[in-house]
């Protein structure tokens, strides 16, 4: 009786463990940056099809004045494949890319044009210019690409929109008119055909609010939502339909909201520390959690930046956050994906690393913890088996002590149970080594061997 009490108490250890593990910051595995003597920036990043990853942005000469779009594709390790610098002698600067089902590139951009379709080796293959300002491009499903922006309409600025063909020809073009000024930040293709879009948009008085607008497949609006708090300013940058149907939308203050497929509010959580920032990319993670990223000023009454990430859980509980960075410095993060491994790739740029002036800064992460009890016979998340003293170092950072645990921490009644109490909710006391002879038994080994008991570390 008591062995089979012990084996129900390490099972919900195991649970235990696996919540502790998972909630661990990534480690970084490498960092980069790139550009020169000039001010280099990147707006976005995407893993590439080859694992490698695609940096879109610009470089500013401030001798001549001149913003070039400027492009960096990389391989696995962040080394650069290639650069291209696209141009007509203006402020030009690429904020969105996109790889396309042929192995080239999408580019929104600013500037002498709002779409590049470049090939695999970064070379153009057409260009095409509808009269807006660019933000965000997404190749649809038809083989075109959906367009949003603003554009200037009597003096104001208002939300634009313009779907194309394969070739980048306008097939149509739509302006909202939500406020006194809108543009659309961030969109997607959702699974109806349609499209959502969002921004920040300015109703007066001080009021800056998110808008989500829901499109149909002609450009026809099938709804519109305002979100904001009066006399304070929220500005969308980032929107993706999740899993369940409904959006997910962040921006300024890293507001986020998560609605239904309706656009109604579910729930609204702040991130961020500091005295502002900003989140410019959100994604949904494999876990059905999300990942924010974009920068905080780390020092009130500092003009400073941090690369700021949070990542939550599907309700907006926060799981961890982590700042890169210097306090003083200026490194100011704008895209966060995950990449095919479970782990992160973020850029944006930096005056704290790098060349001098301001480098491009791309961070590599590794995957958050399995979320899988690490015992003997496991692996750990690079893939490498655990020792019992591996077991013994992570029991206690779990109970934050190496010593024996005697101290009751489990709720007094219910089904789950932290390893020092009973079903009946009765405290008993295990001394650290008793427990992992026990695991060992439970398991039947003692020694590591292998991973084929932790689910997925062998595949």
């Amino acid at each position: 009786m008591r062995y089979l009490l012990k084996i129900i108490l390490l099972q919900s250890l195991a649970l235990l463990w696996a919540t502790a593990l998972s909630a661990q910051t990534p480690d970084t595995i490498w960092t980069k940056t790139y550009g020169g003597s000039d001010h280099d920036y990147a707006y976005d990043v995407q893993q590439t099809s080859d694992g490698g990853y695609i940096m879109a942005g610009m470089t500013a000469s401030f001798g001549t004045g001149w913003w070039n779009i400027y492009l960096v594709k990389t391989d696995p390790d962040g080394d650069t494949i290639w650069t291209r610098f696209f141009s007509a002698d203006g402020p030009d600067i690429a904020y969105n890319i996109r790889q396309t089902n042929d192995g080239g590139y999408a580019v929104a951009c600013e500037g002498f044009t709002n779409l590049i379709k470049i090939d695999e080796f970064g070379d153009s293959v057409w260009t095409s210019d509808y009269g807006i300002t660019a933000h965000s491009v997404w190749p649809t499903a038809d083989g075109g690409y959906i367009v949003g922006g603003s554009i200037g309409i009597e003096g104001f600025w208002h939300a634009s929109l313009v779907k194309t063909d394969a070739l980048g020809d306008s097939v149509w073009h739509r302006n909202y008119v939500l406020g006194d000024v809108s543009s659309i930040m961030s969109l997607q293709q959702t699974t109806d055909g349609g499209y959502i879009a969002a921004g920040p948009v300015y109703s007066g008085e001080d009021n800056w609010e998110y808008f989500l607008l829901k499109i149909d497949p002609s450009g026809d609006v099938a709804w519109t939502q305002l979100y904001g708090r009066t006399y304070n300013p929220d500005e969308a940058y980032s929107v993706l339909q999740t899993e369940d149907g409904g959006y997910i939308v962040t921006g300024l203050w890293f507001w986020t909201l998560k609605t239904d497929p309706s656009g109604d509010s579910l729930w609204a959580q702040y991130y961020g520390f500091g005295e502002i920032g900003c989140a410019y990319s959100i994604q949904q993670t494999n876990d059905g959690g999300y990942i924010m990223g974009g920068y905080v000023d780390p020092l009130e009454g500092q003009d400073g930046a941090q690369f700021y990430l949070v990542k939550t859980d599907p309700l907006g509980s926060i799981i961890w956050e982590r700042a890169y960075g210097t306090e003083l410095g200026w490194d100011l993060g704008r895209s966060i994906r995950q990449t095919d491994d479970g782990g992160y790739i973020m850029t944006g740029w930096t005056d704290s690393f790098g060349e001098g002036g301001m480098d491009i800064w791309l961070l590599r992460l590794s995957p958050e913890y399995s979320p899988c009890s690490y015992i003997p016979g496991d692996c750990d998340h690079n893939g490498i088996p655990l020792e019992l003293s591996d077991v013994i170092a992570m029991i206690g950072m779990y109970r934050g002590t190496i010593d024996p645990a005697y101290t009751c921490d489990c709720p007094p009644h219910g089904s789950d149970f932290a390893p020092d109490a009973d079903p009946n909710g009765n405290c008993i006391a295990f001394e650290l080594g008793d427990v992992v002879t026990e695991i060992a038994a439970y398991r039947g080994t003692t020694e590591a061997s292998g991973c084929e008991d932790c689910p997925g570390q062998d595949e």
